[in-house]
């Protein structure tokens, strides 16, 4: 696989940070850009031309739903992984339901955050990324598995 191009939108700087420190030694993926905005999203994505866009769900001025709306709408190869420091059923499925790649809540282990946006990059990922088990079983039903795939799933 090419060298996946990230960029990261969170108006935290502590986030933005924590990114690029997790995803700066991470092989085969490059953070190609920052933003602090959603305002800033559309500019420095089309500039950079990313594979994959890492959206803070909740910002001000324009939120990550407006923004993602905004993205689909003008750059639609380009995958969105929406992130969020709660993970709340209804949030997750409205992200999905409105063109997300995924759902990546920010308390997932920093390790694994390379190895789920090759999975995206591939269309792999079929659960909710650092969720609960409660919020992974609902984003299974919800994209028609059944108990008994979900638990080939897991022990695979």
């Amino acid at each position: 696989m090419a060298q996946l191009r990230v960029v990261a939108i969170d108006d935290h700087q502590l986030i933005l940070d924590a990114l690029r420190l997790t995803l700066e030694n991470a092989e085969g993926i490059e953070l190609v850009g920052e933003a602090a905005s959603g305002a800033e999203a559309l500019p420095l994505i089309e500039r950079t031309q990313p594979d994959i866009v890492l959206l803070d769900i909740r910002m001000p001025q324009m939120d990550g739903l407006a923004c993602l709306t905004k993205i689909r709408e003008r750059f639609p190869r380009v995958k969105v992984v929406m992130l969020s420091g709660i993970d709340e059923p209804e949030q997750i499925r409205t992200a999905l339901e409105q063109g997300a790649a995924a759902f990546v809540v920010k308390h997932v282990d920093p390790g694994d955050l390379a190895s789920a946006l090759r999975q995206i990059a591939k269309e792999t990922v079929f659960q909710v990324l650092g969720s609960t088990e409660s919020s992974e079983d609902t984003a299974a039903k919800t994209a028609g598995i059944t108990e008994s795939e979900l638990r080939v799933l897991r022990a695979l």
